[in-house]
């Protein structure tokens, strides 16, 4: 399966894409583009913290307290919607530290 072709091929498929979503994401930021990109922004700009939320916290327990409820009334969907419901919840937190201008990530040195 790791043959030299399929190394490269997924390569340039992996950067194209990379490439698109820099254009999209950085270079385009205004008016249409901002908007749908602001989601990825929250996660991008506290990545560190996401990680850490999820290694850290115990917050898949928090997650089936809160929503385990909801989840029995779609049952033949409800790991599903628990996973949505994890990806919303931890989206929140870095919402909120977004909104206070926080930023787990270090400093750049001069």
């Amino acid at each position: 399966m790791w043959t030299g072709t399929f190394v490269l091929a997924a390569a340039g498929i992996s950067l194209t894409l990379l490439s698109l979503f820099h254009l999209a994401v950085d270079v385009w930021n205004k008016g249409k583009w901002a908007l749908w990109a602001f989601p990825l922004r929250v996660i991008g700009i506290n990545a560190l913290a996401a990680y850490l939320i999820n290694s850290l916290l115990n917050i898949h327990a928090l997650n089936r307290r809160v929503f385990s409820g909801i989840a029995d009334f779609f049952t033949p969907f409800q790991p599903v919607f628990l996973a949505v419901s994890l990806l919303v919840l931890q989206w929140l937190v870095l919402y909120f530290l977004d909104r206070r201008r926080t930023s787990l990530a270090p400093k750049a040195a001069k």
